[in-house]
């Protein structure tokens, strides 16, 4: 039933943030090279028809590989090259320190551009340098500032003060020549072009722009090595990112995809901005080999680069025998492409302006535009690689059924056909291995949606707990395509098979009788979880089950082990679609395990949570539970791991589950309990976020455990059977008190 057995690879730890990151594919560091590492030799070329991000081809790159990367975005393309020669910080410091101490008028140029963030402490008066200034969109005038302040230690926010208004409106005057410099430099012969090069300018108040080309001015003029400008160049690419409007306040993590101005939104520092992106260019500590084509690098790794589109490109000489091509796949961005438009022309000037002038030409980028831009993307990759029987690894992030319907159609149309799939639900994250052949495919007019009953049945069979809507989406349309088929090798993909294909599957949702709607607060067919009107017997465990065992196994039979290796572990372990929920891996970590006093990344067992000392906690609860029961006046008797309580006519009025772990699927969903029977699950106490967890993403349990259940934690059973005066009515009042609870557990170290 499981058709896929990818295992999902995770990354290495925490993602560095590299440059520009709210717009690139947000994909853990080190899973591209743990990926490459474990499925392709290093002695194949690895092409990248897209260039979406230098993640993927300085990892590979790192790993040893060669790579072929296309990119016709000069700012990515920039970001590759500077960030591939592993600049240092005290490299980048030496150059701001030049650029700070140029002159402006009779001051230096980091004091000039410093007094443009200035602002007064409101509790000891001191004048000191504002962090950021917010604004409401379509107001002249921010109504607020952040500071901390480095006399007094005042800090926060704090209202607009009246000096700063006067230095604003003062500043406004000044900074026309700027704008008309910054209008200027992305002025094309084309009308529509220009107009969305101005309504992104927009985007940009006076003081940044004073800023940035006050910077850029200075920049030019100074007689420094190409090298040494190019860092600072890559310094200002962070300040013209973070100097525009599309920083929504207070939510700072948002990826915005359109240029438009949140409702409230936070003007940065922009020096400040500077001096902390030079982390972010830093990352690398070995350089890597980068040339340009037709230029290759060395055969022990590195990376050449083709400034242009895919499809310009000639065939690929004999000497790049690529085995792979690999893909992040970036969501649409209309406001990335705009500004690299933008900054392209005020960094390089029109011949890199004209590059990206399409990106200008275009407002809207629907899953139609990205459906023919990918699909022919791929034809492109097929015709540089002369049909070579190629597989193409894909990492998508930030997967989302429409999406992924367009991947599928455009992958598939371009004669990629689908052979393997990981995905986590949590990070909406996949991963996917696509095969092209030579060998023509039986061509298919239209996907089989007849199946999607039978599809939507076996992947919650599989799991056998409730699923998303996105995941009932992935799991049924990607088996679909790769045993069924999508279309294969049609002059383009029809874009009319993206709404079919969403309208089937929610038909299938809405009108089919073998589906429960564990909807929550909404109705929609997006929100809650799914699953079967008739389940019948399952043979397997839910998969939260499965995990959980599989965790308690590894800590059992390793003296420990890092994040990644017992997430990697549990991957191995569940393939394909069965990848464990991120957060449940964490939540069920924390309940067993605890980490190292002098590495917070290397988890052990809890002494308490070994098997023998399980065992000795469940005997001895399990002989409480008989006394307390003869104590109340019940005959008590255990069958194997539960313990009964009888009525005198010998009928069961109290039934014990004693378990070591949160495993109630068992219990709960197959019970053998009459009505009148009142079942108690006891469990460790170091179980209870776990339950909780359970409890409220798989509502068969919360439905199941309504009535006749109760909860009772072991230490709260040990607490009970203390006393001495303990009477019927007191332990039906306390059996319930205290009931497993979520707790969102610490953040750990997820890859």
């Amino acid at each position: 039933m499981n058709s896929y057995k990818l295992p999902f690879v995770p990354g290495n730890n925490r993602p560095g943030i590299l440059p520009l990151a709210r717009f690139l594919p947000p994909v853990p560091a080190g899973m591209v090279a743990n990926w490459f590492k474990r499925d392709l030799t290093n002695e194949s070329w690895i092409i990248d028809p897209l260039g979406s991000s230098p993640l993927l081809d300085l990892e590979a790159a790192q790993a040893g590989y060669r790579v072929f990367v296309t990119c016709n975005n000069p700012v990515l393309s920039f970001m590759l090259e500077i960030m591939a020669k592993a600049p240092s910080k005290n490299d980048f410091q030496a150059a701001l320190s030049e650029l700070a101490t140029a002159r402006m008028g009779s001051e230096r140029l980091e004091t000039h551009l410093q007094s443009l963030y200035q602002t007064e402490c409101a509790a000891c008066g001191n004048t000191i340098q504002a962090q950021a200034f917010l604004w409401k969109k379509e107001e002249i005038k921010p109504f607020a500032r952040q500071y901390r302040c480095p006399y007094c230690g005042d800090e926060g926010e704090r209202l607009i003060g009246e000096e700063d208004l006067q230095r604003l409106a003062f500043l406004t005057k000044s900074a026309g020549l700027h704008r008309a410099r910054a209008a200027e430099r992305v002025r094309l012969d084309d009308i529509q072009a220009t107009i969305t090069a101005q309504e992104a300018l927009q985007t940009y108040l006076p003081r940044s722009t004073y800023f940035l080309f006050t910077l850029l001015n200075k920049i030019e003029g100074l007689p420094i090595p190409e090298e040494r400008r190019n860092l600072l160049i890559a310094l200002v690419i962070s300040a013209c990112d973070a100097g525009n409007t599309l920083w929504s306040w207070p939510n700072l993590r948002a990826r915005p995809r359109q240029l438009s101005t949140p409702p409230q939104f936070r003007e940065n520092n922009l020096w400040l901005t500077i001096e902390n992106a030079i982390s972010e260019w830093s990352v690398l500590s070995n350089p890597i080999t980068v040339t340009r084509w037709p230029k290759l690098p060395p055969p022990e790794g590195g990376i050449c680069l083709y400034n242009g589109r895919i499809k310009t490109l000639e065939r690929l000489p004999e000497t790049i025998k690529a085995s792979a091509a690999s893909i992040i796949v970036p969501r649409p961005n209309q406001a990335f492409w705009t500004l690299c438009a933008l900054w392209s022309g005020w960094l390089w000037g029109q011949k890199a302006l004209s590059s990206l002038k399409s990106a200008l030409m275009r407002k809207r980028y629907d899953w139609n535009w990205f459906t023919y831009a990918l699909y022919n993307t791929l034809v492109h990759l097929r015709r540089a690689t002369n049909n070579a029987e190629i597989k193409l690894l894909t990492i998508i992030p930030e997967l989302t059924p429409g999406f992924f319907s367009a991947i599928l159609l455009a992958t598939e149309a371009a004669g990629f056909h689908l052979q393997d799939l990981a995905f986590e639900p949590d990070q909406a994250l996949a991963q996917a291995v696509w095969s092209f052949t030579k060998q023509k495919p039986l061509r298919v007019t239209q996907p089989a949606f007849s199946h999607l009953k039978e599809l939507i049945r076996d992947y919650l069979i599989l799991i056998n707990q409730p699923a998303s809507y996105p995941q009932l989406h992935i799991a049924s349309l990607s088996r679909l395509a790769s045993e069924f088929g999508f279309p294969f090798f049609v002059s383009q993909p029809d874009p009319s098979l993206i709404g079919k294909v969403q309208t089937e599957l929610e038909n299938e949702l809405k009108n089919s009788g073998h589906l429960i709607h564990f909807h929550g607060q909404s109705l929609q067919l997006e929100s809650g979880t799914w699953w079967l009107a008739k389940a019948g017997e399952l043979e397997t465990l839910p998969l939260y089950d499965r995990t959980e065992i599989e965790i308690v196994r590894f800590l059992n039979n390793n003296p420990g082990g890092t994040f990644r290796e017992i997430y990697a572990y549990l991957c191995e372990c569940l393939p394909g679609l069965l990848t464990p929920n991120l957060s449940f891996i964490q939540a069920c970590l924390a309940s067993y395990a605890i980490p190292e006093t002098e590495n917070k990344d290397y988890w052990v067992i809890r002494e308490a949570e070994t098997i023998t000392n399980r065992r000795m906690d469940v005997l001895d609860i399990q002989d409480k539970l008989i006394k307390l029961g003869q104590q109340l006046g019940y005959q008590s008797r255990q069958q194997q791991e539960t313990v009964l309580w009888l009525d005198f006519s010998g009928q069961p009025v109290y039934k014990f589950f004693v378990i070591a772990s949160s495993i109630i699927s068992r219990f709960v969903l197959q019970p053998s309990c009459m009505q009148t029977t009142q079942c108690v699950l006891v469990f460790p106490a170091s179980r209870s976020n776990l339950l909780a967890y359970k409890l409220q993403n798989d509502l068969r349990l919360t439905s199941a455990t309504k009535s006749n259940w109760h909860f009772l934690k072991f230490r709260h059973l040990r607490t009970i059977a203390e006393r001495t005066n303990l009477t019927l009515e007191m332990w039906q009042s306390l059996l319930d008190q205290d009931p497993p609870v979520w707790q969102e557990p610490s953040q750990m170290a997820l890859f």
